[in-house]
């Protein structure tokens, strides 16, 4: 078993780690997305919908292949971690729960990279290869997938992961920061995953939940935003109707409006929402004002772009 240290970091090792409430939520049948490799697709296919719907108080978000963590403690076959890159409730920096130490690893060399140029996943699903001669992958990791650049030849960049220096060909990602941060370029990105199942906690091409979608487009940019639609709303500058623009989020509350923030999508100019709107569900685009419940439960939009 990896070897963690308390309180020093360690990176995720698998295409998705999903990071639970506590080690005791875990059901028998979700066994495949805690191995390693993670069985993602076996996970998912196993599960009916009342299972999926029974991950609500059991799954709270997931971390993508080479993501950095603080360990805070280990208890047995389970690390308890903070995702560092994904802020939390309340204006907090990172986000707790549990994650099998099977699933994470030291990977000192990555520690150095904090300062390196990132390379970003861009295809839905993409390969990273042991060498760049080989036609068998050595993984198949998510969109959005970020990972330190170490050099690059006319196909492939050279990157550093928590398994040492892989390749990613330059069709399946780009450098960081090559395309700029827009309305339109959130909403372009974001209609991508049209017709992808929602999945609570997800945040990776294997599912998306409605704040996981948001968190995660907007990641693909660099630029941060809380994890939870709540959080969002509360660290984005508050817009009107009025306001609201293409890429702008749109955020709704229970007791028309009046309750606790539980939806959130993207604005589109013309009165649409792109969101991913609950388990059984995909991610599609709708008539936002004509829709017979969100009109009454929305609180207003925030901008990050």
């Amino acid at each position: 078993m990896t070897y963690l240290e308390t309180g020093g970091y360690a990176y995720v090792k698998v295409a998705v780690a999903t990071v639970w409430r506590q080690p005791e939520a875990v059901r028998e049948k979700d066994r495949p997305a805690l191995s390693c490799p993670v069985d993602m697709d076996g996970w998912l296919a196993a599960m009916t919908h009342d299972d999926k719907l029974d991950l609500l108080g059991r799954v709270d978000t997931q971390c993508l292949y080479g993501e950095k963590v603080l360990v805070k403690q280990v208890v047995n076959e389970w690390a308890q971690i903070e995702a560092l890159s994904q802020p939390g409730n309340s204006g907090a920096q990172s986000y707790p729960g549990w994650v099998p130490v099977a699933q994470l690893t030291r990977a000192k060399e990555l520690d150095k990279a904090d300062y390196m140029e990132m390379v970003v996943v861009t295809s839905v699903k993409a390969p990273i290869y042991q060498d760049p001669g080989l036609q068998q992958p050595a993984l198949v990791v998510s969109y959005n997938t970020q990972l330190p650049l170490v050099d690059e030849t006319d196909s492939f960049y050279q990157v550093r992961t928590p398994d040492g220096e892989r390749w990613v060909k330059k069709s399946d990602g780009e450098r960081c920061g090559q395309r700029a941060l827009t309305g339109e370029n959130l909403v372009e990105e974001a209609s991508r995953f049209i017709g992808f199942e929602y999945l609570w906690g997800g945040t990776s091409a294997w599912g998306f939940d409605c704040s996981g979608l948001a968190h995660t487009i907007h990641k693909r940019f660099g630029k941060i935003v809380p994890r939870d639609a709540g959080d969002q709303f509360s660290y984005g500058t508050p817009l009107s109707r009025e306001e609201l623009r293409t890429g702008d989020l749109v955020f709704f509350a229970h007791d028309e409006g009046k309750g606790s923030i539980h939806h959130v999508g993207f604005y589109i100019e013309g009165g649409k929402l792109l969101h991913a709107p609950k388990t059984g569900k995909s991610v599609e685009i709708i008539d936002l004002w004509n829709h017979d419940l969100f009109p009454k439960e929305f609180v207003g939009g925030c901008r990050f772009f």
